[in-house]
């Protein structure tokens, strides 16, 4: 009889702290060790792009947050450096660690980069130093090497067309960000545009925050959960997609 009062104690004893661990396991979040399988890629990042995603994980949870996120397959890749879903809309990020001035224009095909420099030239004198050795002269002059780039914007435009289109999402508010790093000095034609942003790193924060601020709910918790999953599923980042992609962009812009 008291080895039956005993186990009759017992058993709620033990179920009860079994049954709280199964809800914790079934409602947890994806903790970081899943991060690199599920729902970020860091092979081929630079810095800037990391600093990025960890300054996105500071306001959202993981399973919100896509780094180095690509899709699709064979010369029909899209690679995009963040995606960020919330229930008030998606946000499709590009960022570009560019130094320099770039002189933007949100109608331009191509924006420019300047990148002003001191540059060493030898000069036509030939001298001699303390120790008898021969050495060439040089002399310092200004130097400024301008470049052209495609418009980030027309190139993030079509992540955005893509992921509606591929994903189905033509219904859901998506957000076209392009976000430089602090190094570069951004001058940029001021513009209206309700889904369509430009900024430095130091402002990305602030800016998402604030758009969220002023929007209403439009995705369902189930619906954002399932987006999550068609994401995680129909990704097809790997090293080789990735350099098979970068080379299919140097072949289209850099002629």
């Amino acid at each position: 009889m008291f080895i039956l009062t005993t186990i009759g104690v017992l058993i709620p004893i033990i179920l009860i702290p079994l049954g709280f661990l199964f809800v914790i396991l079934v409602n947890r979040k994806p903790s970081d060790t899943f991060i690199s399988t599920l729902y970020a890629n860091f092979k081929g990042i630079n810095e800037f792009e990391l600093r990025i995603h960890q300054e996105l994980r500071k306001t959202f949870n993981v399973d919100q947050v896509f780094l180095n996120y690509m899709f699709g397959k064979g010369d029909k890749t899209t690679q995009i450096d963040h995606l960020v879903i919330t229930r008030k809309a998606i946000f499709v990020i590009e960022s570009k660690d560019y130094k320099g001035t770039i002189h933007a224009n949100i109608n331009s095909q191509n924006w420019s980069q300047k990148l002003e420099y001191v540059k060493s030239t030898p000069s036509k004198y030939i001298s001699i130093s303390k120790y008898g050795n021969p050495y060439r002269k040089y002399y310092l002059k200004n130097h400024v090497d301008t470049h052209k780039l495609y418009n980030p914007i027309l190139q993030n435009q079509g992540h955005v067309n893509s992921i509606k289109y591929h994903f189905g999402f033509t219904n859901l508010p998506i957000v076209n960000m392009v976000v430089f790093s602090n190094r570069g000095n951004l001058v940029m034609n001021e513009f209206d545009s309700k889904d369509t942003f430009v900024l430095i790193e130091s402002e990305l924060t602030y800016t998402i925050k604030a758009y969220l601020n002023t929007r209403p709910n439009v995705i369902k918790e189930a619906d954002l959960k399932y987006i999550e999953n068609l994401l995680i599923c129909l990704n097809t980042n790997s090293e080789e997609n990735s350099k098979e992609h970068i080379s299919r962009l140097k072949n289209q812009y850099l002629k």
